[in-house]
């Protein structure tokens, strides 16, 4: 699958909205990429009978009317990115995939909020249904990115390994997003299992990754830690928080009806409660085209 390079970014005009555009519009100057603003009008079956071609096309206008001056603004602080805009009705994860498939963009980006309101575009199940279905990555915020922080000095991307899957697709992000940004990939892994077995094959993984990296011209670290009395996700968070990384790339895994996500409820807990954006990688089919560039492990470790 080729991809063009553009990043699809759903509005729905709240502050956490707002503050990820900045941060896609920050990835955008890195890739001259061009960013497609969409808003996404929801209305039920049942009230779009009722509404008429007048009152559709004004809601319309206004939405557009809005995007055009967030377009404006965001052109005049960011001169080396084109923001385009496009309106559509209906669900908000039904649409934004449906644009995807159409402009096959780099990633989706979505700003997520903990308090939900009528406006919200992407909520809930809406992102989970974006991580899931998505052909693309996902790339969500959920805090208050420092982008001054971000702007200055080296960038650390943390990708966690479950030495019990295939991590190559995840491993493959790294390497694109990581040479992207110039930025320092840390290898970390989560042991919550007292076997020595797991653990030479969790070192083996995480040694493997590395060198990978390091053919790649990528800076990068490993580490391994021995779970105690936190959650995977806690320690994946404490551990991103420590070496101040600007991203945590996890694999997901695409079965939306059991919510099977890495390591379990490890990935739903992170994009939960990390403040570090988190970008999501769904495993494509490696006999078609890739996302990126598919990644050959030729000694079949990982």
């Amino acid at each position: 699958m080729k991809t063009n390079k553009v990043i699809l970014m759903p509005v729905d005009f709240g502050e956490q909205a707002l503050l990820a555009v900045d941060y896609a519009a920050y990835f955008a100057e890195k890739d001259e990429s061009s960013i497609l603003l969409l808003t996404v009008i929801e209305e039920s079956s049942w009230l779009a009978k009722f509404m008429s071609a007048e009152k559709h096309a004004e809601i319309k206008m206004a939405a557009e009317a809005e995007l055009k001056n967030m377009a404006t603004k965001l052109s005049a602080k960011y001169t080396a990115v084109k923001f385009d805009i496009r309106i559509e009705f209906g669900k908000a994860y039904v649409q934004i995939l449906k644009v995807a498939n159409e402009i096959l963009p780099e990633f989706i980006m979505v700003g997520k909020t903990e308090k939900p309101n009528l406006t919200q575009l992407v909520l809930g199940s809406n992102t989970q249904h974006l991580i899931h279905e998505s052909k693309y990555p996902v790339l969500s915020i959920r805090g208050s990115v420092n982008l001054q922080e971000v702007a200055s000095g080296e960038m650390n991307f943390v990708v966690p390994l479950d030495v019990t899957k295939e991590v190559n697709d995840q491993l493959t992000a790294a390497v694109e997003y990581g040479k992207l940004f110039d930025a320092r990939i840390d290898l970390f892994t989560v042991l919550n299992k007292n076997s020595a077995a797991l653990e030479i094959k969790a070192l083996t993984k995480l040694h493997q990754a590395k060198e990978i990296m390091d053919a790649e011209g990528l800076k990068s670290t490993e580490k391994m830690v021995k779970q105690i009395d936190r959650s995977v996700s806690e320690m994946i968070i404490d551990y991103a928080d420590e070496i101040k990384a600007e991203l945590i790339i996890i694999l997901t895994q695409q079965n939306i009806s059991t919510v099977n996500y890495f390591l379990g409820t490890t990935a739903k807990a992170l994009l939960q409660t990390s403040d570090i954006p988190v970008m999501s990688v769904l495993p494509w089919d490696d006999t078609k085209d890739t996302v990126f560039n598919f990644f050959v492990d030729p000694l079949g470790v990982l």
